[in-house]
């Protein structure tokens, strides 16, 4: 999906970029909408929302942050996802 910025948080992915065209692919990969971020993201299974809403640099600071580029967003993205 051309135009898309992938980032790995933690054990969370975020989707930002142009992401208005891939909405429906998104939703498909079972990746969800965080309106305040404008980012969508994918969580680990059973994961509950908890407390108060963390912003992307407070999330980074804890958790780390690797931008995934090329045939590794690929191969990262869909073993995530399976």
């Amino acid at each position: 999906m051309e135009g898309l910025t992938i980032e790995i948080c933690g054990s969370f992915i975020w989707c930002g970029g142009n992401t208005r065209a891939h909405k429906e692919q998104l939703k498909a990969m079972v990746f969800r909408w965080a309106s305040r971020k404008k980012l969508w993201f994918l969580a680990p299974d059973g994961w509950k929302k908890q407390g108060r809403e963390w912003s992307m640099d407070r999330i980074r600071d804890r958790h780390g942050s690797e931008v995934i580029r090329g045939q590794e967003r690929k191969r990262r993205a869909y073993k995530a996802i399976a």
